[in-house]
């Protein structure tokens, strides 16, 4: 919405002015728009699932884990401080967007060409080299989302984002659909992850522009305008690429001692834990309670200590309610979701106790995205790459361990003791 005769001449951001819905419709726009988005992502992965072999499965797997790593070079943290930046000064929305954009497209092509080289390199398979490039498509496509979506939040719009991530969640689980279908193949059954994506991009933008911002990326005057936004979001860029690295690093070893099949295996498993972590993150934390915790943290450390108190009961009640009801289940889940080869040549005690693991991991996941959004708050970001760091050495080598003693449950081990 704009305010003004936008034929007077003056740029289309200094006459804009967010709407405002409350905290509690953005959330429930966000959430909506997360839920409905990862579960069309869940079921297309459940139709491919039971129209794959367990190579080309497991390998495409492996490209989804590997490829959160490329979402997060390609980020660095920017779509954060452009969401700061643009919070604090909506009159500078349009600037602040063009050189956000320009870096992210430079980062983006770069982080593209790197991890499909470093797959070449590793001498990966053919079809696993095509599903990494496809899939970093994906990746590259929702970092560029990631722009639109701090335009939204900062101005209160967040059903917008809803929207586009339940269009390309919808998108994506039809074209799935229809390649089980009509029987076309592995590798068009990957490329809907791509199509997806393109999607996503284009109706990101269509919102963007009726937010009142041009698609006007800043592709010169790198030192004077692109450089120092990369400075400023560099801290918050290396905690997101050593938090994905500890959280994907595990399939590289696991692809490595066991196979595509264990991977496919631990990637269904690890599905249920991530789900239910989207249900606080980004839709809570750092999103809707976000601002709370700041306002918090700047009334004093009582008030801070309280509000964390509150949220944690919260989060860790949360998680145990969610939790019961799938341990009951056990292994009965895990064929519903994924169907009678969920096994994956694997035997059944590993992969129950994989799966077992992994819901006990889910508390400690909620707390850490508890932990991060309050050191965010609390402007002490910069020590964050030298917790995740510790957190990727552990992962490994406790991996590395493991994994050739009791098999893939040690990876869920190890899931919940880098957590920790």
């Amino acid at each position: 919405m704009t305010t003004g005769d936008r034929s007077g001449g003056r740029p289309a951001e200094s006459v804009v002015v967010p709407l405002r819905y409350g905290s509690g419709r953005n959330a429930a726009s966000m959430l909506a728009g997360q839920l409905f988005g990862k579960a069309a992502m869940i079921a297309s992965i459940m139709l491919l699932s039971r129209y794959l072999a367990d190579d080309p499965f497991g390998r495409l797997a492996f490209a989804l884990a590997v490829g959160q790593v490329l979402l997060f070079l390609a980020d660095m943290g920017v779509a954060l401080m452009s969401n700061r930046k643009i919070s604090s000064n909506p009159g500078e929305a349009q600037s602040i967007f063009s050189a956000a954009l320009g870096l992210r497209m430079v980062m983006g092509g770069t982080s593209y060409a790197l991890l499909t080289g470093l797959t070449l390199a590793a001498g990966y398979s053919t079809q696993q080299v095509i599903f990494v490039a496809l899939i970093g498509i994906l990746e590259v496509a929702e970092a560029l989302c990631e722009l639109p979506y701090a335009v939204f939040r900062a101005r209160e719009r967040m059903v917008f984002e809803g929207v586009t991530r339940a269009a390309g969640g919808s998108v994506g689980l039809v074209l799935a659909g229809l390649t089980v279908w009509l029987d076309l193949g592995a590798t068009v059954a990957v490329s809907t992850y791509t199509a997806r994506g393109v999607l996503a991009v284009a109706v990101s933008l269509m919102f963007l522009h009726r937010s009142g911002l041009r698609i006007a990326p800043i592709l010169s005057r790198f030192r004077e305008r692109l450089l120092p936004l990369l400075r400023e979001s560099l801290p918050l860029g290396l905690m997101g690429i050593l938090m994905v690295t500890y959280q994907r690093l595990d399939n590289v070893v696991i692809k490595a001692f066991l196979g595509d099949e264990a991977v496919g295996a631990y990637q269904q498993c690890y599905r249920i834990l991530e789900m239910m972590v989207l249900l606080i993150s980004p839709t809570l934390l750092p999103g809707a309670l976000f601002p709370a915790l700041c306002r918090s943290m700047d009334a004093g450390w009582e008030r801070a200590v309280s509000r964390f108190r509150a949220m944690a009961e919260m989060f860790l009640a949360s998680s145990f309610v969610m939790v019961l009801p799938l341990l009951m289940a056990g292994r009965a889940f895990l064929e519903l979701l994924w169907g009678g080869s969920y096994l994956r040549g694997l035997s059944p005690s590993a992969v129950e106790w994989t799966y077992y693991l992994m819901l006990g991991a889910v508390p400690v996941m909620f707390l850490l995205h508890l932990f991060i959004p309050t050191i965010l708050a609390a402007h002490r970001q910069r020590i964050t790459p030298v917790v995740m760091g510790v957190a990727v050495l552990v992962s490994l080598a406790g991996n590395l361990l493991l994994l050739p003693w009791i098999g893939l449950p040690g990876a869920s081990v190890m899931v919940i003791a880098s957590t920790s």
